[in-house]
């Protein structure tokens, strides 16, 4: 948020009486809470549906890990600050994440402009991405909720409602395109590059598909 839009947003809130318990107010141009953990989901969905209201998709933010001591907020307040110019890189808006989601995009993408971060998922899961796009089929989407039910294909199928034969299937299909991702290293590549696809706007995944398509 710009700074007038982080003090707007903090005298609604306030004024709402929606954080009650909370310590919250404009820092730096950022609208920075702290609040029990008991609170912390029950907070960030107040925070969104103001800043919802206020700015439309102007705006995005990222929750901590739970601390242990007051002297750890310098730290984490350090930290969080890096991550909100990637979650704006990576097309993230509208959205307050959790810091756990957004630690190694930080890591690996906070110097990058969208050329450079479209290039690592489009060599890492252009294929695939090329594939949908043609087919319209959403094997990518697949893939990245096979990773996020621990690689259980039972458990992925159920989400969208389809046999575990269609899913088994279905990653047959993606191991084709990508080659073998039994190996933690691979399996881990391809995740990142999902979980930067996944998010991103339409520019962003417009870049991916233009990169990864054939000749």
């Amino acid at each position: 948020m710009a700074d007038s839009n982080a003090s707007s947003a903090a005298r609604r809130l306030r004024a709402s009486n929606a954080l009650a318990g909370a310590v919250f107010d404009e820092v730096d141009g950022r609208l920075v809470l702290l609040t029990a953990t008991t609170r912390a989901a029950e907070h960030r969905r107040a925070i969104v549906e103001v800043a919802g209201q206020d700015l439309g998709a102007a705006f995005r933010g990222v929750v901590s890990r739970p601390l242990a001591a007051p002297a750890e907020i310098p730290a984490a307040y350090t930290t969080l600050r890096r991550a909100l110019p990637v979650l704006e890189r990576i097309g993230i808006a509208s959205q307050v994440l959790p810091q756990n989601e957004m630690a190694l995009y930080a890591t690996l993408f906070e110097t990058h402009d969208r050329d450079s971060l479209a290039a690592f998922p489009a060599s890492t899961v252009g294929a695939l991405v090329a594939y949908d796009e043609k087919r319209g089929t959403e094997l990518a989407q697949t893939l990245l909720g096979y990773f996020d039910c621990n690689q259980n294909a039972k458990l992925a199928a159920q989400r969208p409602g389809i046999h575990v034969n269609t899913m088994r299937q279905r990653l047959a299909t993606t191991e084709d395109l990508l080659g073998h991702w039994g190996s933690a290293t691979r399996a881990m590549e391809i995740q990142i590059a999902l979980r930067l696809w996944s998010p991103g706007d339409a520019e962003l995944r417009r870049k991916v598909a233009a990169q990864a398509a054939p000749g």
